[in-house]
């Protein structure tokens, strides 16, 4: 499972068990992760890979979802510092 698959997966059940309404979960996760709502919704509809949605990003995400360890399954590359 890739990182956005993981992110994606837990946003979507953790807002299900919050019983977020789908027209709001973009404006819930904004205001408890500080992303903008146009970035929430681009990654819960898929809009958005590992590409376009920075690390710092994923990072503010899964930590608002509670999501441990999310970093684990990122790919590794050696160039990275």
């Amino acid at each position: 499972m890739d990182t956005m698959t993981l992110i994606q997966a837990r946003a979507h059940e953790r807002l299900s068990v919050l019983g977020i309404p789908a027209d709001h979960r973009g404006r819930y996760l904004s205001q408890v992760s500080g992303l903008t709502p146009e970035r929430i919704e681009a990654l819960l509809s898929g809009a958005l890979d590992d590409s376009r949605f920075g690390t710092d990003d994923l990072d503010v995400l899964a930590t608002a979802l509670d999501v441990p360890g999310w970093w684990l399954v990122m790919p590794f590359d050696g160039s990275t510092q």
